[in-house]
């Protein structure tokens, strides 16, 4: 008995050694290298960033839904907050704030809206929707803009912004005729800009020049004559308003 009774310690001892990590006790997820201060679950979630705060916000698993704080905040001012945001695995929605963000969909076919600031947005793997925001002249953010893999569609906006489609079939526009460089990829990529409005009507005459590069492939593109164009075998300039 005397046995037993002293060897009971040292069997808990080692249980406890030999016990493997919870849930709480795994490690946070990373966004851009900074550890998640908001993080989702393997379902669909809806995470929504705090206005005025820098957030980091990971998604997880399923289908989620992003947003980095207050997007139609009107005190977006130099310093303001910035907001990293990853989606994860699904079809992600992800919109950043007012301020400065870092925005990454992550796997599956995600729609990522840079938000207002100068923003840097990655689809990632998937076939993407990658905007900037395009409302009048709210953003006038410089935001680089990337597509990544698969078959994505890049719309940039406002500001002086940078546009890379990366490898697929990619459609990238420019809707607001501000100066933009526009950089196909590998694959067959087309090219727009054109200035849009709120009444549906587009004007093709960009007074803004834009400077487009398709890079590889049978790339085309339809510009207006102020537009500076490399690597695009298919190529049409317009002048006039088409209503």
């Amino acid at each position: 008995m005397r046995r037993r009774t002293s060897a009971l310690p040292a069997i808990l001892l080692v249980a406890t050694v030999m016990a493997p990590a919870t849930a709480a006790q795994a490690a946070t997820p990373l966004c851009f290298g900074k550890p998640a201060t908001i993080v989702g679950t393997a379902g669909a979630d809806v995470l929504v960033g705090q206005s005025g705060v820098a957030d980091v916000i990971y998604g997880a698993g399923g289908d989620d839904r992003i947003v980095g704080g207050d997007f139609y905040s009107d005190d977006a001012v130099p310093g303001l907050a910035a907001d990293l945001l990853c989606g994860g695995p699904g079809a992600d929605a992800v919109t950043g704030g007012p301020g400065n963000d870092k925005i990454n969909g992550g796997d599956g076919n995600d729609v990522v809206n840079g938000g207002r600031g100068a923003d840097v947005v990655q689809g990632n793997a998937g076939d993407d929707q990658v905007v900037d925001e395009s409302f009048a002249d709210m953003d006038a953010g410089n935001d680089t803009l990337r597509g990544d893999g698969g078959h994505d569609r890049i719309t940039v906006a406002w500001g002086i912004d940078k546009a890379y489609g990366g490898a697929g079939n990619d459609t990238i526009t420019d809707t607001e005729c501000s100066t933009s460089y526009l950089y196909g990829g590998t694959g067959a990529d087309t090219f727009e800009s054109y200035r849009s409005s709120f009444e549906g009507w587009t004007a093709s005459y960009c007074p803004g020049k834009d400077y487009v590069n398709g890079n590889e492939h049978h790339d085309s593109a339809l510009v207006s004559q102020a537009d500076a164009v490399t690597g695009v075998e298919y190529l049409r300039r317009v002048s006039s308003a088409v209503g």
